[in-house]
Formats: C-alpha cells, structure tokens, sequence
C-alpha cells in the first residue's frame, strides 16, 4: 500500500534544493522627480525608504513644499498577474504676495517588474484628491496623471516627463476656489485604462502627475492626491466564456429538477 507520509524527508529535502538553488530576485530601481516648470528639482530619497516604500518628505523645492509616499507589491519574481504602485501626494505653494502660476510635476517609476511575455496586459491609473485655499484670493489647480510601461531592452527607472513606452490615455482634473476652503479634485476618465500593452521582462512601471498652480494675491494654496498604475493579466476569453454561462448551467439544472418533482 502506497504511503505518502513515507515520501515526505524525500520531498522536502527536494524543496529545500530548489529554494536554495534559486537566484536570488534582484532589486528594483526605484526613484522620485520632481520636476518646477519643467526644471528638475534634484530632490533625494528619504532615509526611510525601503524596497518596498519610497518618500521624499517635506521637500522645499522652488515655489512648492511637497511630500510624496509610494508604495509598492513589486516582490523581485514573477509571481502573480496583479502588479501596483501606489502614491500619496501632499503640495503647498508658496509663490510670495503677488500670486502666480507654476506647474509641478512629479515622476514616480520603478524598474525590474516581471510580467508573461508576449500577452496583451492591461495599464491602468487611478486618481482622486482635493485643493485648499488659504486666504481670500483665488487658488485654481489643473492636474493630470498618466502612467507609463517601458519593456524596451536596458530599461531603467524613469526620471523623464514623457517615459519611453505603452501609456494610459491622460487622467485631468480641475478645481478652483475662491476664499478658505477645500474642492475636490475629480479626474476622467477613472480609471484610465490601456488594454492592448505588449507583456516584457523586465519592464518598468511608471507614473506621472502634473499640477498647474495658479493664485492671486497673497493666499497660498495646497493639493492633496492619492493615485495608483497597476499592471495586470486579462482572464483567457475562454474562462470568460465559462464564467459567463454559469448561471445557465444553473437555471437549467433547477428547471430539470422542478419537472422530475411534478
């Protein structure tokens, strides 16, 4: 009689050989650029950043204080259909008493992704957020996110205001607010989707937002945006098709039973 239990040293033993045996995952790439009317700002890393969160926090670059958190599922293999990147933003003027406009932008990328190769993947980016006004001028905010994959050969983390690469059709959003008080931010459309990206490994995965600023007097203004561009697998057509006809495949067995009952 076959016992599996008396199999088990054997397997693990086999296990522990392919795990050790395995290449370690290399590291990603990872970065943040903040770019001021299109000068870039140099800003670096915070301390704190990890292979899997990455911040630059109160930042003072010019015309803005600016803090921004990423955060990623990158893992270094390729495990899963389902890849992100998510992001937090948090931006203050400060353009002096008579006002202006300016724009700050903030590229957010990461090389190193894994995906199935040579398959149609979906791109998507999401955003939402609000402005702040402080003071009885006027704060009028114009923002746009897009995202970007690259599976081009030597790619590398981005630190470009147009990403080489599959994108998203452009996310916008506009609010403005006359005296103290918040708007929100609704960007469309949302999600932005790309369903026909060629798959690549590796690939880099990145994200861009832009905000145009623009107060009068001396009132200052913040934005506040949460985001995310994520990478995923579509379902074969053919479990779709399955899926799709399953509830036929019940009403049918109801209907046969409710006749053998009659």
């Amino acid at each position: 009689m076959f016992r599996f239990r008396n199999f088990l040293p054997v397997v693990a033993l086999l296990v522990g050989v392919v795990i050790l045996g395995a290449p370690a995952p290399a590291r990603a790439s990872f970065g943040i650029t903040v770019f001021v009317d299109g000068v870039n700002q140099n800003v670096t890393l915070d301390a704190g950043s990890t292979a899997n969160s990455f911040n630059v926090t109160s930042a003072a670059v010019s015309n803005f204080t600016l803090s921004v958190t990423s955060f990623t599922n990158w893992s270094g293999t390729q495990g899963g259909s389902f890849m992100s990147t998510t992001s937090n933003n948090s931006i203050k003027t400060n353009f002096g008493p008579s006002g202006g406009t300016h724009t700050v932008a903030i590229v957010i990328s990461e090389d190193g992704w894994l995906a199935p190769t040579g398959t149609p993947l979906t791109l998507s980016t999401s955003a939402g957020g609000s402005i702040g006004n402080i003071g009885t001028g006027t704060l009028t905010v114009a923002a746009a996110n897009q995202g970007f994959l690259d599976s081009s050969a030597g790619n590398a983390a981005s630190t470009s205001l147009t990403p080489a690469g599959n994108f998203t059709p452009s996310q916008t959003a506009s609010a403005s607010r006359s005296g103290t008080g918040s708007k929100p931010l609704i960007f469309a459309p949302d999600p932005a989707e790309n369903n026909s990206v060629a798959g690549g490994t590796p690939f880099t995965l990145t994200q861009v937002y832009s905000f145009k600023f623009t107060t009068t007097g001396s009132n200052s203004g913040s934005a506040n945006v949460s985001g995310s561009v994520t990478v995923s697998t579509p379902a074969p057509a053919g479990i779709v098709l399955a899926l799709t006809g399953l509830p036929l495949l019940g009403v049918g067995t109801w209907l046969r039973r409710r006749r053998g009952s009659v």
